[in-house]
């Protein structure tokens, strides 16, 4: 089954344009989480093409599946070295972590390999989305769309990332290229730590409640 993935993910990869559109729902949650030009991929809505570095076979190797799939905020759809800073949109609460290395800010936790992650609570959702590689994480004041400035993209501090493209034709079949982005992870129920995200579930009640406010 994962060959198949693979072969999927080159044949998908030698044929798509550019030209594709990002969805509705990534459109919204560009809009709420990024600056202006921002595009987010999720493989999961029922098109894993992701536009700013096409498709990755380890990032969307089963858009069916919530663990197996990468979803990203880029700052652009075309350039994956631009940078974007990253936004806590209306209704969502950023969490102080009781569990974070001494020198980092309260809303920084870290994984085994260093990268950061900071947690956002949805209450009026019921839901909790988790956020990889910020850096400069400081929570600014409330601009006129609702919105808080809390990240940025950038090296060092955990915010390094690459993406994987994989060619059975070349050698080495398997490219790492490194880039910018966020990774979200959306789960049900309202976290506190790292360890209560228990259950993946789908963007699509958020994209709802951020399409309701007006993003």
């Amino acid at each position: 089954m994962r060959s198949f993935f693979l072969a999927f993910a080159v044949l998908i990869l030698n044929s798509v344009s550019f030209s594709q559109q990002p969805t509705a729902c990534e459109q919204t949650i560009a809009r709420a989480f990024g600056d202006a030009g921002a595009y987010f991929s999720d493989p999961h809505d029922g098109d894993p093409i992701d536009l700013t570095v096409g498709l990755s076979a380890l990032g969307n190797a089963d858009p069916k599946d919530l663990t197996l799939g990468d979803a990203h905020l880029y700052a652009s759809i075309s350039d994956p070295n631009a940078r974007s800073a990253i936004y806590i949109p209306p209704g969502g609460k950023l969490i102080e972590l009781k569990e974070h290395q001494k020198g980092d800010p309260v809303y920084v936790g870290r994984f085994g390999n260093g990268d950061s992650y900071s947690i956002i609570q949805f209450p009026a959702l019921g839901q909790t989305l988790s956020i990889h590689h910020m850096i400069n994480v400081v929570p600014g004041k409330k601009l006129p769309d609702g919105r808080t400035k809390f990240g940025e993209m950038g090296e060092g501090g955990g915010g390094e990332w690459s993406y994987r493209t994989i060619d059975k034709t070349k050698k080495p079949p398997t490219i790492w290229s490194p880039s910018f982005h966020y990774h979200f992870e959306m789960f049900a129920g309202l976290a506190s730590s790292i360890d209560d995200l228990k259950e993946r579930v789908s963007l699509d009640k958020l994209c709802t409640y951020l399409t309701k406010k007006g993003f």
